[in-house]
């Protein structure tokens, strides 16, 4: 695309290396503002250092996914968060390496949750 780029200092990119050489460049830090097809990408490079989370207490059914198919499995590690009057939780995370398997399981589930899950198997839940 030939179009002219509206805000000062901005550059169009064609992929995400092209992202990885201004994130290394000098200047003030890049931010992605709701672009869930760029989130993934960016997970994938290793090139997000901070995602920001608004989680709003409402309901739609329906719509885009944050992280959709294709996203890399990876865990988060909340570095701050506030949650509004109205309820509105604003959550700051990290990146914080791979998922590893059964890293959040801490025991053998209470005998309460064994009764759920035999319950599901039978199909009497």
């Amino acid at each position: 695309r030939d179009q002219p780029l509206a805000w000062h200092n901005s550059e169009r990119v064609g992929e995400i290396n092209a992202v990885r050489a201004i994130k290394q460049s000098d200047g003030p830090d890049l931010v992605v503002q709701g672009s869930s097809t760029l989130y993934p990408q960016l997970l994938a490079a290793d090139l997000l250092d901070e995602l920001i989370l608004m989680i709003s207490p409402i309901v739609l059914g329906q719509g885009k996914r944050l992280f959709g198919n294709g996203t890399p499995p990876q865990t988060l590690k909340m570095t701050d968060h506030h949650v509004s009057a109205a309820g509105t939780i604003i959550a700051t995370y990290h990146p914080a390496g791979p998922v590893e398997t059964g890293s959040y399981v801490t025991g053998e589930p209470s005998e309460r949750e064994q009764a759920r899950q035999a319950a599901m198997a039978d199909g009497s839940w």
